[in-house]
């Protein structure tokens, strides 16, 4: 049997965006509405993080279709925007705190230390299409990057994800940009995650935990 589940971003901190000034790498916090892209000179290589909570899909479980919808918050049509979806290793991931978090998350790309943070899986999303005002944008299919999360030992049912929509490797053509609204914009304008799942009839072994805990030497 197949579950649906479609979590939305609940907080104002759960979404953290990031972008290259030409020389250093900028922090976006606080703002209605996460962008991606190559905006202007000064402003490229545009992303976000995205955080959803209590994802309830079971350890083990085997992922048939995944996406992120995004609700536009202006009209896009210039040039050819493109961006890649990737996911967070932390099998409960926090809220980013700030850039140097950020950053020592999402990896290499963004001169962090190494990529131990980051899913083995990405998506990319090549073109990303014309946008309209308030229009409802889905992701390309995500499920190979949430199976590689939820089959890691440590995941729970009920854990936190954490996703980036980012050009953060830079492939968008001048002035191609997209921007969805924000949970400061709106609770119901938020980024939501949609998850089909069916759970596995495996048991996930606790004896790796046991030993990290100390209980078996």
């Amino acid at each position: 049997m197949t579950t649906s589940i479609d979590i939305q971003i609940a907080a104002d901190n759960d979404e953290k965006g990031a972008y290259w000034n030409g020389s250093s790498w900028g922090y976006v916090s606080g703002v209605t509405g996460f962008a991606l892209g190559n905006l202007m000179a000064s402003y490229y290589k545009i992303g976000a993080a995205c955080r959803f909570p209590n994802i309830t899909v079971p350890p083990l479980a085997t992922i048939t279709e995944a996406h992120i919808t995004f609700k536009s918050g202006g009209d896009y049509y210039a040039n050819t925007a493109k961006g890649k979806l990737i996911g967070n290793l932390d099998t409960n991931p926090s809220q980013i705190a700030n850039l140097a978090d950020y950053i020592a998350r999402r990896g290499t790309v963004m001169g962090g230390a190494d990529d131990t943070h980051i899913t083995s899986h990405s998506v990319t999303w090549n073109p990303i299409g014309d946008w309209a005002t308030d229009a409802l944008k889905a992701s390309p299919d995500i499920k190979e990057i949430i199976h590689e999360l939820v089959n890691q030992a440590g995941w729970l049912s009920g854990n936190a994800m954490l996703i980036w929509l980012d050009d953060h490797d830079g492939l968008s053509s001048a002035t191609a940009w997209r921007q969805h609204y924000s949970y400061a914009a709106g609770a119901t304008k938020t980024p939501i995650l949609h998850i089909e799942y069916a759970a596995s009839s495996k048991k996930r072994s606790i004896l790796p935990r046991l030993i990290a805990e100390g209980v078996i030497r």
